[in-house]
């Protein structure tokens, strides 16, 4: 069954989420068959709090990273390593140089990144020596075993289309709620 609770900020749309699961719960779901994501720590706290810690709240970013551990256990590999913001600008720095074009900006490369992965916007979009260390950057981050914030979101979501990974998940959640997915959708993407 799918529910969908619309409504402005403060209306108590996390309430009625968190009064959804313990109806489940005390209807006998299993609380480890729950999965409750929400987008801040905060708000993934506050589920946790509001079901009276037994369905733990977790963030897009923590089920994503979750998600592709799973499927490295799954495929016997090593997770890939989280790397923290300075290492990110200093790999981007790198891809600037490997591709030739010391002219570029770190910053203008970056932001190119993040409107190309956040905000979907497309390459052509940027000028090509951009899009071509933008590239080159993900291709280090690949390299190296790295991800960045933004590379968690997008190995998760690539894991969730392996059959194994998939699987499992199926096989562990039987509930998914989700708080605020009205804000998953790009920016500029209306329904």
């Amino acid at each position: 069954m799918t529910r969908l609770t619309l409504a402005g900020p403060g209306a108590g749309k996390t309430q009625d989420l968190c009064n959804q699961i313990n109806a489940r719960l005390q209807g006998g779901v299993n609380p480890y068959a729950v999965l409750a994501i929400t987008f801040s720590r905060k708000a993934a706290a506050v589920i946790t709090e509001r079901t009276m810690g037994r369905v733990e709240g977790h963030t897009f970013h923590g089920f994503a990273n979750w998600i592709i551990r799973l499927g490295c256990k799954i495929r016997n590999e090593d997770p890939p390593v989280i790397i923290p913001e300075g290492d990110q600008e200093d790999l981007i720095k790198a891809a600037i140089e490997q591709v030739g074009h010391s002219f570029l900006e770190m910053e203008e490369v970056k932001s190119a990144l993040t409107k190309m992965r956040v905000l979907n916007m497309p390459e052509e979009a940027f000028r090509p020596e951009v899009v071509l260390a933008a590239e080159r950057y993900l291709d280090l981050l690949d390299l190296r075993n790295e991800m960045d914030f933004t590379r968690i979101l997008e190995r998760g979501a690539k894991e969730l289309y392996i059959p194994q990974v998939k699987h499992q998940i199926e096989k562990l959640f039987k509930a998914v709620f989700i708080d605020e997915a009205q804000d998953s959708a790009p920016r500029g993407v209306q329904d």
